[in-house]
């Protein structure tokens, strides 16, 4: 996808609408905290390749997800796959 300004500006204004929208939803964080959860999950996002057309939409869930840990309203165990493992280095 080429950027032109005028899709960079609107990319922007939609990362800036997920922290705004964060920031409501956590008003007990600081937007340093928000602005870290956001750029953690979109490098993840990056790392894995999601399209980008999916990211803005992935950051968000994984950011949320995050600062609900941080905020410990869930437990860091309340992982999508709770489910436990057998690991070939326990003997």
């Amino acid at each position: 996808m080429t950027t032109t300004p005028a899709t960079q500006a609107s990319a922007d204004s939609d990362w800036d609408q997920v922290r705004v929208r964060l920031a409501a939803k956590f008003p007990d964080f600081d937007d340093d905290d928000i602005l870290a959860e956001v750029v953690q999950a979109h490098d993840a996002v990056r790392y894995v390749g999601t399209p980008e057309e999916e990211r803005l939409e992935l950051v968000e869930f994984m950011a949320r997800y995050g600062l609900l840990v941080r905020a410990g309203r869930i437990s860091p165990s309340d992982r999508l796959d709770p489910e436990k493992h057998a690991s070939p280095r326990r003997s």
